[in-house]
């Protein structure tokens, strides 16, 4: 019976790929560790910067939505949709005390002179572009929320406190309690010197410079920070930790393996090519300009769970073929040709769902599905090609083969017992089960809603041990929630 064209090319890039065992495999070498040199940075004297979190607003709205392109039309009169917001509230007592306006003061001037900060829109009880306007009989009188002449007396707090309920500004720049002030920061897209403004850093800086700094200094004042530079600092943060997951989905991957191949060369290899995808994903990502946002930070996770999942069908298939009597080579050779036609289905089928999700056109959403691209990518070289070939120089005993071939006969019972499922008695039942489940899964989806009920930023909950998240309180969500950075003059 004569081969297919599919067959035929399928055998003969066997051809070539064994026959190139040994430069393939240094070719692979040679990348892997040439992405993990541009991931550390090894080529910023290049001008290629190393892998670096991405944390940019402006990717999380559609771009060429009608209301974004108004916001981004007149950002130079009304400031940025970036604003940081920092309340400074009494632990006891009023904002009216010479300590509390002094910390207010020197909090306010501190953050004018910070790098990204736009200036011309930051707005407290002392900026000047927040106006008191009065109608008096000689026509309107403008004046700020703390007059130029005030000295910190009884009289001078009560001026000030008559400005803010003039001027409509009580649960906008203060609390209603007057326990609380807010500063709202609006910031720049790009710093002084025209670089793209970094808001890990300056979620830094505020952490280190005012926070930290003026909590020291005054004891009795706590400040609070949200908005989307510090929520990105808090995330960046724990980034470290979701590394620490990965080793330990490693470690437990590993030990997964291993009960099923008995081997420990088979389960290295699947391990070794599988991160290397993802080095290999994470390397060329960085090559092409684009950093890790909250999003893209998961997908080592998924990629490293496909090429798993490839690696545990390759050495299945080695061990089933070497306990018929194939040697490593003819058995790694054999199960290249009988898994990289269905093995590159799939890695296929995942790049065109990803590259579905890009007709979203919101920025993050497409370099999400292109880092996702990019990865499936790389799993067609590291699973498909490489590993057969690592595969191919283990060296299986004949105990090994026993213990698989144990293993393969246990699994073997497992789906003889769920095959008596499909009998009509039992097929019955849980086909009535399984529609009675979607009939409540229907009823239950109209209560379905779509975007987050729950305060403070999704990606940090109060329970995730997050300071940021837990800043949040009542007082700092309600003046949020007046818009008080893009007011008007006040009344």
């Amino acid at each position: 019976m004569k081969e297919s064209f599919i067959l035929r090319t399928v055998r003969g890039l066997e051809n070539v790929v064994f026959g190139s065992r040994p430069v393939l495999i240094v070719l692979f070498c040679v990348a892997t560790l040439f992405f993990a040199v541009v991931i550390a940075g090894g080529l910023s004297p290049l001008g290629v910067k190393g892998v670096h979190f991405d944390a940019n607003q402006n990717k999380l709205v559609p771009s060429d939505h009608p209301y974004i392109q108004t916001s981004n039309q007149f950002a130079a009169e009304f400031g940025g949709r970036d604003v940081e917001l920092i309340v400074l509230e009494a632990k006891t007592g009023t904002i009216f005390t010479k300590e509390y306006f002094d910390e207010l003061q020197h909090v306010a001037d501190d953050l004018f002179y910070l790098p990204g900060v736009d200036r011309s829109h930051l707005q407290h009880m002392f900026s000047p572009n927040v106006r008191v306007l009065e109608l008096t009989e000689e026509g309107f009188h403008a004046s700020g929320v703390v007059p130029d002449d005030f000295k910190p007396t009884p009289e001078g707090f009560e001026a000030v406190r008559t400005n803010l309920l003039k001027g409509n500004l009580v649960g906008r720049l203060v609390s209603g309690d007057f326990k609380s002030a807010i500063i709202a920061v609006p910031l720049l897209e790009h710093g002084p010197s025209g670089e793209k403004l970094d808001n890990i850093e300056f979620a830094q800086r505020l952490q280190r410079d005012i926070k930290d700094k003026y909590q020291a200094l005054y004891p009795n004042v706590q400040i609070r920070i949200t908005g989307f530079a510090s929520a990105a600092g808090q995330i960046a943060a724990g980034v470290l930790y979701v590394l620490g997951f990965f080793i330990a989905a490693i470690a437990i991957t590993a030990f997964l393996l291993y009960r099923v191949s008995h081997h420990w060369w088979l389960t290295t290899a699947p391990l070794l090519c599988s991160l290397a995808a993802v080095i290999w994903q994470i390397g060329l990502v960085t090559l092409l300009g684009y950093g890790i946002d909250v999003y893209s930070v998961l997908l080592p996770f998924l990629i490293m769970s496909i090429g798993v999942s490839h690696g545990v069908q390759m050495i299945l298939s080695t061990g089933q073929l070497a306990a018929a009597g194939e040697e490593s080579y003819q058995a790694a050779r054999h199960s290249f040709r009988r898994l990289f036609l269905p093995g590159g289905v799939a890695l296929i089928t995942g790049v065109v769902t990803f590259l579905t999700i890009t007709t979203i056109k919101i920025p993050v959403i497409r370099e999400l599905a292109a880092t996702a691209t990019i990865g499936i990518g790389s799993l067609a070289f590291t699973n498909l090609i490489w590993l057969p070939l690592m595969v191919s120089y283990a060296k299986i005993s004949q105990a090994t083969i026993a213990k698989m071939q144990a293993a393969l006969d246990r699994r073997e019972k497992f789906w003889h017992l769920l095959a008596i499922m499909v009998q009509p008695r039992y097929a019955v039942a849980l086909s009535a089960g399984g529609l009675a489940l979607g009939i409540v899964a229907f009823v239950v989806a109209g209560n379905l809603v779509v975007g987050d009920l729950n305060q403070g930023v999704p990606e940090l909950r109060p329970t995730a041990s997050s300071t940021a998240t837990r800043s949040i309180s009542p007082t700092i969500s309600a003046m949020a929630s007046t818009r008080c950075w893009s007011m008007p003059p006040a009344r």
